[in-house]
């Protein structure tokens, strides 16, 4: 059979060949082309009616076995339809909803209309089913046969409703024929051509030609040439020409203000060659108006992103400006003679502007967050670090509330780790700032422990729970909406904007964790963070830790120190001069940056602070000039002041060359300290001439910061001293059973929180010991020095401690 089959392919071959000739010389052999053109026609009638009848017959076949129906619908007894389940599938013109007086009997042959009249009578008369034959029109203008059957049972004839169903005959191959030429030649916005390798239409199928004023008919047989105008065969020749030479190819074109994508396909025989191409045309005008729509849309909304960046950083800075000016000059009041109501005046004053600040970063922050300005950085932090600075912080605002304030580390707690130390420190505070602000009896703890410990990550836990006033059951789920305050329905809250708790979980989600909150009215609120941290590898490179410095009249390092300062606001000049010349400074002030410049052409100096933004030359334009090898003030470390709080804007000043920063507002220790560090004076610390060096005289013990806070607030006075006391001595008997008991990570952790309190009262020749005390134990383990340093130190603890008791009773 396989032998007999290869024959016939080869007899076909030579019939292709034979053809081929025919149609290479078509004006010689014209005659013959046709008698070859009715012979192939004649024989595929013949294989169409022979599959045309085996597909009939399938058909019927499985109709008359099937218990099947094309459509249901119901009607009234004058075969009104109300509603129907398939009509349209057979009928797609109808439309069941709109037309509310379709009936079936137009859509019956006329001749049959009676028959089905008396079908419908004998139904209803006998309460019986009845089946009938039925020539029904369809869409595809031919009479189908078809059963209708009308079902009692399922109707409601005292309801004048009737159930009646509808299965057709049989479709056979002809009919599907009609159908896909409906189809094709209704395609909306699209036209499929078949072409021959002469360019000739061999098959046109699509309604996009209209617009055209071309038809099916017009352009069947003829060549593409004859059919199109000279621009239009230009714009598609390229791609039919391409396709004939056996290539894909598709594109866009634009022809009379239309946009249209084509895409030829080559159409190859068995032996590989092209022998037509089918052109796919379609009408993408509107999606290309969409498309531009689109991308104008997309344009407008970047810019007015830009826009918006703009207007807050403008904010932020036209606000932090002035703010600066407030809380500076309030700070230097302090340093004046004032009386009592004064000082109670300023501390107002102080209080709130240290609010507009907080609202200011707040607000600022919020719309970063919603711009998606907010970028998470991966960077290894001294998790024991961050959580010790936040208890000297919040340890003081907890203390002049008059409540308690501990953080408590599970022993296995990392104490370094990867991640964001800003981000968390923002969450952190915020739920800390919260707690504190909304307890006003007994305390609050945080507890920090680790939630689950994988290979390569820790998820760690903190949990802030306090003895506040509480949240109600129905506003627990507004907690963390922005602008929500879910204790304003209390009748004890406090005011505020109802940012932070937001804001909390916003960066919650981005650093891939979760926040939650568990409360009751009157009686307190825990609010738990777990935060996820890739694990050290103990080869990650911590960042250096700036050290704190306290200005105080027996500690000036920065005295006699060659400053240039240049900043073009008038307020923040003279800000800067009163705190230059208090620091005892040999400094110069200038208003503008090209100024600064004209000075470090000829002027050596030890430190340079400049405003970022200047009119003419800027803060960069001097950190560039700085840097030139050329001049003598090339390695001279400059700083600077800015209003931008913006992240990005901070970094991209940092890689100018700039040692240190500080945005405005701020605080003058801040100031002092971060310059100490920059000067790299921290040695100096321990050679400081402190009171004739005699460390048991009482004026060691400096209560002048202590003065300024308490403001004639003896019991606050009172109470910041005998905390000092309780702490040292806690901390001198740790010292002294530290051999027996070795438990050095945990008096590191003491020595750390100390630090800050003898700073306070200006007992730097126990801060410089204590400091080495903790690099140690904690940062670079030597236990052996630590144990001879804590003997030696223990003695000055306990003098420290006498000053304290003697300055309490004086």
């Amino acid at each position: 059979m396989q032998n007999k089959f290869e024959g016939v392919k080869q007899n076909w071959l030579e019939i292709s060949r034979t053809i081929d000739k025919l149609l290479a010389n078509p004006d010689d052999f014209s005659v013959q082309i046709n008698e070859v053109h009715s012979w192939l026609k004649s024989h595929l009638g013949k294989i169409q009616m022979h599959q045309s009848e085996n597909e009939r017959l399938m058909i019927q076949n499985i109709s008359d076995n099937a218990n099947r129906k094309d459509s249901f619908f119901v009607c009234d007894k004058t075969f009104k339809i109300y509603n129907n389940c398939g009509i349209q599938n057979f009928f797609s013109n109808l439309d069941i909803e709109k037309n509310e007086n379709l009936n079936l009997i137009d859509l019956v042959d006329h001749t049959h209309r009676p028959k089905l009249q008396l079908a419908i009578e004998k139904a209803i008369e006998e309460n019986t089913d009845i089946e009938l034959e039925l020539a029904i029109k369809t869409n595809v203008t031919i009479l189908d046969r078809c059963v209708l059957h009308i079902d009692m049972m399922a109707s409601n004839p005292q309801n004048d409703r009737f159930v009646v169903s509808i299965k057709f005959k049989g479709v056979l191959a002809s009919q599907l024929l009609e159908y896909q030429s409906l189809i094709l030649d209704s395609l909306p916005g699209i036209d499929i051509y078949l072409f021959d390798n002469n360019y000739n239409y061999l098959f046109v199928c699509g309604r996009e030609k209209e617009r055209f004023d071309l038809s099916n008919i017009e352009m069947f047989g003829k060549s593409v040439f004859d059919v199109l105008e000279k621009k239009a065969v230009r714009l598609i020749y390229p791609y039919l020409n391409k396709a004939m030479q056996g290539t894909v190819n598709e594109g866009e074109i634009r022809y009379n203000n239309e946009v249209y994508y084509l895409k030829a396909t080559p159409v190859k025989n068995f032996k590989n060659e092209t022998v037509a191409v089918i052109l796919f045309s379609q009408n993408i005008t509107n999606d290309k108006l969409l498309e531009q729509q689109l991308k104008r849309g997309r344009e407008e909304a970047l810019k007015a992103d830009k826009l918006k960046s703009i207007f807050i950083a403008n904010l932020s800075h036209e606000i932090r400006t002035p703010l600066n000016a407030i809380i500076g000059f309030s700070e230097q009041l302090d340093n004046t003679p004032l009386s009592n109501e004064q000082l109670k005046y300023n501390a107002l004053i102080k209080k709130a502007s240290d609010h507009l600040l907080y609202l200011v970063t707040e607000i600022v922050f919020l719309f970063k967050l919603g711009m998606g300005k907010v970028f998470i950085e991966k960077s290894p932090f001294s998790m024991a670090d961050l959580l010790n600075e936040m208890y000297d912080f919040f340890l003081k605002q907890a203390t002049e509330k008059n409540i308690s304030f501990e953080i408590k580390f599970s022993d296995d707690f990392p104490e370094v780790v990867v991640g964001d130390s800003y981000r968390v420190r923002q969450i952190l505070s915020n739920l800390l700032t919260n707690a504190i602000n909304y307890t006003d009896k007994g305390g609050v703890k945080m507890t920090c422990t680790i939630k689950r410990d994988y290979k390569r990550r820790h998820d760690l836990q903190f949990s802030v729970s306090d003895t506040g006033i509480g949240i109600g059951r129905t506003y627990l789920r507004k907690i963390f909406d922005v602008f929500e305050q879910g204790n304003k329905f209390n009748v004890d809250f406090r005011s505020g904007a109802g940012l932070g708790l937001g804001i909390c979980k916003r960066l919650t989600g981005l650093l891939n964790g979760k926040i939650f909150v568990t409360s009751k009215l009157k009686v307190g609120s825990t609010f738990t963070v777990i935060l996820p941290f890739i694990k050290s590898t103990g080869k990650d490179a911590l960042p250096k830790k700036e050290k704190q410095f306290i200005l105080s009249e027996h500690n000036n390092l920065l005295a006699g120190k060659k400053i240039l300062l240049a900043d073009d606001d008038e307020h923040n000049l003279i800000l800067s001069e009163n705190i230059l010349k208090r620091w005892k400074t040999d400094y110069v002030l200038v208003d503008n940056g090209k100024k600064a410049i004209d000075l470090l052409k000829r002027v050596k100096f030890d430190m340079v602070i400049v405003d970022i933004h200047m009119p003419g030359k800027n803060g960069l334009d001097v950190a560039r000039f700085l840097h030139n090898n050329g001049n003598i003030n090339s390695d001279t470390p400059i700083f600077f002041i800015t209003a931008n709080a913006f992240h990005n804007d901070i970094q991209n000043y940092l890689k100018e060359g700039f040692n240190g920063y500080l945005i405005k507002p701020f605080k003058e220790a801040d100031f002092y300290s971060k310059l100490c560090n920059i000067l790299d004076v921290a040695h100096e610390v321990e050679n400081q001439p402190i009171s004739n060096n005699n460390e048991s005289q009482p004026h060691n013990f400096n209560v002048e910061e202590l003065s300024k806070t308490a403001r004639g607030d003896r019991a606050f006075f009172e109470k910041m001293i005998n905390n000092f006391i309780t702490n040292a001595e806690n901390l001198q008997q740790g010292y002294e059973s530290a051999q027996l008991m070795k438990n050095w990570k945990e008096l590191g952790e003491k020595t750390h929180k100390a630090i800050t309190s003898f700073k306070y009262f200006g007992l730097f020749h126990v801060v410089s010991k204590l400091e080495k005390i903790e690099d140690y134990t904690l940062r670079n383990p030597d236990f052996e020095s630590a144990l001879l340093l804590m003997q030696k130190t223990s003695e000055s603890i306990k003098n420290s401690i006498n000053q304290a008791k003697t300055a309490l009773i004086s």
